[in-house]
């Protein structure tokens, strides 16, 4: 029987219908925006990276919002991010703005200067300690909460190129599926990294070939 695109995209579909996010991360990747810098609750807390396998989907999530479309979603999530900070200042709360390695207390006036760089350090330097089993205070785990609707966007973005590819490639166990200018890579059928690239859209097929080549040192 002769393997039509259609029936090899309903073949697709059915293998990789349940595809879900690998469960162990890749190595420890901090400060997506190294321009700007990051909220903490006490002054000498750190956010360094410390080679441990904390960059897992919602890392990906962060690091990739903008380049698969869910910018606005962010700056939604900045503007709950700067009420929370606020609400807790007014409690009699410290919080503490860190840039190249220098804390310095916020008040009020200083919030509405945070930006979407911002908050994904943030949201990054939380979800390490989350992965790493640290403890989290109250505050810090409501702001992690704001991540989850557009971690769920994200992931659903990823199942959604693997079921619904415009072109793939494979090479052993990492398979490559491009869709709309973006890619999902998944190794033994775990997705392990999801992101948009407008240059994809010109030939689909040549960015998901390129994708799976083995890496030259």
């Amino acid at each position: 029987m002769k393997l039509t695109e259609i029936k090899l995209r309903q073949l697709i579909k059915e293998v990789m219908a349940e595809a879900e996010w690998s469960k162990v991360g890749g190595k420890d990747d901090d400060y997506f925006n190294p321009k700007d810098g990051v909220v903490f609750f006490t002054p000498n807390a750190k956010y360094e990276q410390d080679g441990s396998p904390t960059h897992d989907v919602t890392s990906h999530a962060l690091k990739h919002s903008t380049d698969t479309g869910l910018k606005s979603d962010l700056s939604s999530l900045l503007s709950n991010f700067k009420n929370i900070l606020k609400n807790h200042i007014n409690s009699g709360g410290k919080v503490f703005y860190n840039k190249n390695n220098q804390a310095q207390e916020m008040v009020i006036n200083d919030i509405d200067s945070l930006s979407r760089g911002d908050l994904k350090n943030t949201l990054d330097r939380i979800n390490d300690d989350i992965v790493n089993k640290n403890k989290v205070s109250g505050i810090e785990q409501e702001i992690s909460d704001l991540l989850l609707p557009l971690e769920d966007k994200y992931i659903k973005m990823s199942q959604d190129t693997i079921n619904n590819p415009e072109a793939t490639a494979s090479l052993e166990k990492k398979k490559a599926y491009v869709k709309d200018g973006k890619m999902a890579i998944t190794y033994d059928d775990d997705i392990v990294t999801f992101y948009g690239d407008k240059k994809m859209k010109k030939n689909p097929s040549a960015a998901a070939s390129k994708a799976v080549e083995p890496r030259t040192k």
